[in-house]
């Protein structure tokens, strides 16, 4: 009777521990799936795998031999198997980040097919695929970080944004040779109509970008749909009441419409303002010359933000590059080329001034006795050595400003620049 006991403590200790050595193994496996906590390579990935074989496979063992009456046989040490730690860890050489403002649900696709963010389609479930990221949701911003990303192109999507709302992405990668640093913003989209109390939710926004870790510049952003290429606001006309215009170029490509949206700047929300195949519009809304701050809100209820976006044959819209308002500060600037150079040294002046000016007056050695020029890109030779200031007054219905050049050009026949 003793023996049979002993014998039975014998079985029972080797289920046991097979068990529970079975048991705590699998997780870990599991884990290293489904990424969620644990960093671990594939060599000792690997090693797990065959661990968690040999365990079940003596357990197999163990188990018909006790439903035989056998005696509890050894553990087979024949393909004994080691988990190294000095391989569960890897040096960090890069990070990839994409965080956005506003009230999004992220999910970011990895080139080989894994994920992380907040699943598309779901109920808030979330996406840990990709092995060591880190997933940040919070209600007005989120964030996702991928430490050593993989080469080749990641997507990203959201989903329920808030209709009019506008979303400002930035992706990032930093690594031990370079940075860099991409910003692109979308507005949320919906045909549906908004009502007393209910919240519309926009259309399901995507786009992608490659990451090439070696490259000088590392992220190349990719778009389904260009976006206008340079648009901006003027002023159409003179007097006291001139209308605002939006225009832009063509990007090519597909484009059925291009969409302007519009809010005033004390709302939080764009509304669609129309669409149009030209690339300039006017708006209902009158150009503000000044804007007076003293005023309160009154003056900034005049005040209107737009945004133009490209929209191909099957509704998709395009990121928006810049916003722009029907106020523009009158800021002198300007360019010379070339800046420096041997006498006589012809030089090309060209305004880059904004705000819209209608009048310029150059002068081209400081003298404030003449003024040189009255033309916007005027051309100016200077024959003898030195080192010349230039200064640019321009004017229009919303005054006057002025740019003085300190050293902007230099002219002498040593062939060096100091500027």
């Amino acid at each position: 009777m003793r023996d049979k006991i002993k014998v039975m403590k014998n079985w029972n200790f080797l289920v046991v521990v097979l068990l529970a050595v079975a048991f705590i193994i699998s997780p870990v496996f599991a884990a290293t799936q489904t990424t969620k906590s644990i960093d671990i390579s594939k060599a000792t990935r690997a090693q797990l795998v065959q661990l968690l074989g040999v365990l079940q496979e003596q357990l197999r063992v163990l188990l018909l031999a006790k439903s035989k009456g056998q005696t509890a046989p050894p553990i087979n040490s024949a393909a004994p198997v080691s988990v190294p730690v000095s391989q569960t860890q890897e040096t960090t050489r890069s990070f990839l980040g994409v965080s956005v403002t506003g009230r999004a649900q992220p999910y970011l696709q990895d080139p080989l097919g894994r994920a992380i963010g907040i699943i598309p389609g779901g109920v808030g479930d979330m996406a840990y695929g990709i092995p060591d990221a880190e997933v940040n949701i919070s209600a007005w911003g989120s964030g996702l970080q991928v430490k050593n990303p993989t080469k080749g192109i990641y997507q990203v999507s959201n989903t329920k944004c808030i209709k009019g709302e506008m979303l400002y992405f930035t992706i990032s990668f930093a690594s031990e040779k370079n940075m860099q640093e991409r910003d692109v913003s979308w507005i949320c989209s919906s045909s549906e109509p908004e009502g007393v109390g209910k919240v519309v939710y926009g259309k399901d926004m995507k786009f992608s970008f490659s990451i090439d870790p070696l490259s000088p510049n590392p992220i190349q952003m990719i778009y389904t749909v260009q976006p206008p290429v340079n648009p901006q606001s003027s002023h159409l006309g003179l007097g006291q009441s001139p209308q605002t215009q939006i225009s832009w170029s063509a990007p090519g490509g597909n484009i059925k419409v291009y969409k302007v949206y519009a809010r005033r700047d004390d709302y939080p929300k764009f509304d669609s303002l129309m669409e149009t195949t030209k690339t300039n519009v006017i708006t209902p809304h009158p150009w503000l010359y000044y804007l007076d701050e003293s005023n309160g809100s009154r003056d900034f209820m005049k005040l209107w933000r737009y945004a133009v976006v490209s929209v191909n044959n099957s509704g998709e819209e395009s990121p928006v590059i810049y916003t722009m308002e029907n106020h523009i500060p009158l800021v002198t600037r300007f360019d010379a080329s070339p800046k420096c150079g041997p006498a006589p040294l012809t030089v090309r002046f060209t305004d880059r001034s904004l705000g819209s000016p209608v009048a310029w007056s150059w002068d081209f050695d400081l003298t404030n006795t003449d003024r040189d020029s009255a033309q916007q890109n005027p051309i100016h030779v200077f024959t003898k050595e030195g080192t010349y200031t230039v200064e640019l007054t321009v004017g229009g219905p919303q005054g006057t400003d002025t740019e003085v050049g300190v050293g902007a050009v230099e002219v002498n026949n040593k062939g060096t620049c100091s500027n």
